[in-house]
């Protein structure tokens, strides 16, 4: 289980790098003397920030969804004999111990999937991510955010 919850947590931070790429030179951020220069990287890590903390906010909701859709698609390979073998309720038991101590540290979670991806790739899912973020209802947030990691976690 300790697996799930590992590839959990890479697909909140492979969602935003996983998409399609963006021109490798965009246009150089604009600011005055009087603004510090937010980089698109930090821009990136702060969504992030977002996202994962909206997560959190909505574990009730957000866990046993993601073990549905991880089920669904035996992804990790063998999760869904697992769910028959111990059953839906043990898994997302399990799942929800795990997610309580690998959730706990957003940034430095943020700011190590950020090192890893493509900043253009990972870019492409900032605005799709961020209207999920700013869904109302934690439900609304998880139908909006499921999709969009769905195609992390084949």
């Amino acid at each position: 289980m300790r697996c799930l919850i590992a590839l959990i947590t890479l697909a909140s931070a492979c969602a935003f790098g996983c998409s399609a790429s963006e021109p490798a030179n965009p246009p150089a951020p604009q600011s005055t003397a009087a603004e510090p220069v937010s980089t698109g990287a930090d821009a990136l890590a702060s969504q992030c920030v977002t996202v994962r903390n909206r997560e959190r906010a909505c574990t009730r909701e957000y866990i046993p969804a993601l073990v549905d859709l991880r089920v669904e698609l035996d992804a990790p390979a063998g999760i869904a004999a697992q769910a028959k073998k111990d059953g839906r309720d043990a898994l997302v038991a399990e799942a929800m111990k795990e997610w309580e101590v690998d959730s706990a540290q957003p940034e430095a979670f943020c700011k190590q999937q950020m090192a890893r991806m493509p900043q253009a790739q990972a870019a492409s899912m900032l605005g799709k991510a961020s209207a999920c973020a700013k869904e109302s209802t934690c439900d609304s947030f998880v139908k909006c955010w499921l999709p969009l990691i769905r195609p992390t976690l084949h």
